[in-house]
Parts: structure tokens; sequence; C-alpha cells
């Protein structure tokens, strides 16, 4: 199996495992803030995709996220 096969198998396991633990909540749980410094679920939950599509593409793929149009306007660093 190479890396790339690998790679998804794991992406796919965490989509899963990600889904699994938020389903049945509904929106007002999503976005419940605790007490304290904690996120929300919707924030941990959009944080986690950031970062996937950061790895993904920025590390590995070595192109712009599709995220980055988020960075204020600024280039993807070369």
């Amino acid at each position: 199996m190479d890396a790339t096969t690998v790679l998804k198998s794991q992406l796919k396991e965490a989509h899963d495992w990600l889904d699994a633990t938020i389903q049945g909540v509904g929106p007002q749980q999503l976005h419940w803030n605790p007490a304290g410094k904690a996120n929300n679920i919707a924030a941990c939950c959009a944080h986690v995709v950031t970062s996937e599509d950061f790895v993904v593409n920025g590390m590995l793929k070595g192109a712009p996220p599709p995220c980055s149009h988020d960075l204020g306007g600024q280039d993807w660093p070369e």
C-alpha cells in the first residue's frame, strides 16, 4: 500500500470518527460557548477541517489551500 492510499484511508477514518462524534448534536449545542477559554464544538470542527486543508493542500500538494482566501487577502507564502 502506498503512502497516498494510507493517508486517504486515515483521513476517511478521521472524518468518520468526527461525523460519528457530532451526530445528533444540534446547532445550539454546536455553538454553545463553555466557560473559561474552551472553544465551542463548531470552532473545534472548523479547526480540524482547516488544519487538514492546510496540511493536504499547502504542505503535501504545495498549493494554496482552498480556505486561503480567508487570510485577509494575503498571498500564500512561497
